[in-house]
């Protein structure tokens, strides 16, 4: 977009601006929810203080993702605003956010699964494919929080902030790069769509 190559902005700078943008105004929505449910289930301090730096961490990263798609399949539709994202590109970003919830769960699993799952894990030794593989990993996960629980919750949170980090650094400069040489943006009108770069 011609915007976009006027301003005395850096393609990092757009990026990083709209990361905190999205990431701040999702973060602290998903927070309130959390306190209030929190609450009702009378989680202690501890646990909301997790709850709250854990949210903090998903959603830096599912904003990142979102800025890049953005850059990708970006869309005006006056008549639905909501809509801005073109059919292909809302397709990957709902696919990359359910492989990054799958990563995160796993480095969660390493805090959050107790040792009394062994019994579970280690009795379903007979299932094969995808769901033997998923129940290793727990076996795995159990087992060790069972030996060495210190080391599995550093594990887990050494993974979460990785992931959640490294995804969020890793959007953002594919986005700032995208945000350098100008997006394309589809402008709906009536039943027709055209775009202004």
């Amino acid at each position: 977009m011609w915007l976009l190559r006027i301003l005395p902005l850096t393609g990092v700078q757009i990026a990083i601006g709209k990361l905190w943008f999205s990431w701040f105004l999702s973060w602290v929505i998903l927070s309130i929810i959390q306190t209030i449910i929190g609450i009702l289930l009378g989680w202690t301090f501890l646990y909301m203080i997790g709850g709250l730096v854990l949210t903090a961490l998903a959603s830096i990263s599912i904003s990142g993702m979102g800025i890049w798609i953005g850059t990708i399949g970006a869309k005006y539709n006056p008549a639905n605003p909501q809509n801005r994202l073109t059919f292909a590109p809302s397709l990957v970003l709902l696919i990359l956010s359910y492989v990054y919830l799958f990563v995160s769960l796993i480095s969660l699993a390493f805090i959050v699964l107790p040792a009394s799952f062994r019994d579970f894990f280690t009795n379903q030794d007979s299932i094969g494919g995808f769901i033997g593989f998923m129940l290793n990993i727990g076996a795995f996960i159990v087992e060790m929080n069972a030996t060495s629980p210190a080391l599995a919750i550093l594990i887990g949170c050494v993974g979460l902030v990785v992931v959640s980090i490294g995804t969020a650094v890793i959007t953002i400069q594919l986005a700032a790069k995208r945000f350098d040489k100008g997006i394309e943006i589809e402008m709906v009108q009536a039943n027709s769509g055209r775009g202004l770069r």
